[in-house]
């Protein structure tokens, strides 16, 4: 005799809902920043759903190489969409986290635009942040990390004057030629090769030898050098380090996200899962049910919670 086996998962799933008492629409709309927002978002992510190219997110099954250029393809289709949309910054941001993993010029968004409009002045911005956003140039932030095909990067590095050691300054460095792309007389730069994480990012380092900028290429709303060469102090020379800082918040909040993700995935599994008959013969244990794995998971997910609320109060200042 044939008999079909019934799926239990959705019926399983259906009553942990119900037994909840906290509404998730309600939830999702605030941790989303509002009804509205939230609305917006889900627009957001069925553009990219819908897209033949940005909604692959089979990048685990690609190697290093592979994940990387496809990568510079998803790359190429994000910005070709910004371009041709009418899309707000936060949008874009929106847009680019849809894709579910990093793209190559991650960092020029997240590090090299914010550091010019953070510590360039009007004239500098007026410079180079019409061609940072349009992707006319791509910028790395050359303090931890590069990525080696960038064509330009904020440079960390110490200011000499007169053998005097000012500190740390901001300087934006062209990388690469914008007609051949091939780096610059006595600008060295490597990859790092594969990672455990980034892996469609080219992180790599580069090196300098008797390499000369202008003066103007100094990051100067804080600290400048006068066209005699005179130095100005800034009112704090932690300025310097306020991208990083603000990057560093952003982590904390990305943890949320990514935590959130997986414990979401983890607690459908536990509930969908049945192991262990009960002792009065009547089914068998879900696996949520189990003491152990509720101490594995609630935690996690009470840090997921606690992590997206302190990044985005921490993004604020």
């Amino acid at each position: 005799m044939r008999v079909e086996l019934k799926d239990l998962a959705p019926l399983l799933l259906k009553k942990e809902r119900v037994n909840g008492d906290i509404d998730p629409a309600v939830l999702t709309d605030m941790l989303r920043g509002g009804m509205a927002a939230n609305e917006r978002r889900k627009q957001l992510v069925k553009v990219v759903e819908q897209h033949p190219v940005l909604s692959d997110r089979d990048m685990v099954y690609r190697n290093h190489s592979e994940r990387y250029l496809f990568g510079l393809k998803k790359a190429f289709h994000y910005v070709k969409l910004v371009h041709d949309g009418s899309y707000s910054d936060e949008e874009q941001s929106i847009l680019l986290n849809a894709l579910g993993e990093q793209v190559p010029f991650d960092l020029h968004r997240e590090m090299f635009i914010p550091t010019i409009e953070n510590q360039g002045t009007d004239e500098q911005q007026a410079k180079w942040l019409p061609l940072a956003t349009t992707y006319r140039i791509i910028g790395a932030y050359a303090q931890t990390g590069l990525g080696k095909t960038a064509t330009h990067a904020i440079v960390i590095a110490r200011l000499f004057l007169d053998d005097n050691d000012v500190g740390v300054q901001s300087f934006i460095v062209q990388i690469r030629s914008l007609e051949d792309h091939k780096p610059l007389p006595g600008i060295k730069v490597r990859d790092i090769g594969p990672k455990i994480g980034f892996n469609a990012v080219d992180n790599g380092d580069c090196s300098f030898q008797n390499v000369r900028i202008p003066r103007e290429n100094m990051l100067m709303r804080y600290a400048k050098v006068q066209p005699d060469g005179s130095f100005v102090k800034p009112e704090s020379d932690k300025l310097v380090y306020l991208t990083m800082v603000q990057v560093r918040a952003g982590l904390i909040k990305a943890l949320g996200e990514r935590l959130a993700a997986a414990t979401t995935i983890t607690t459908r599994f536990s509930a969908a899962r049945i192991q262990g008959r009960r002792p009065d013969g009547k089914g068998e244990f879900q696996v949520l049910d189990y003491q152990n794995q509720q101490h594995a998971l609630f935690p996690l997910i009470a840090i997921a919670y606690a992590s997206k609320f302190a990044g985005s109060v921490g993004q604020s200042f």
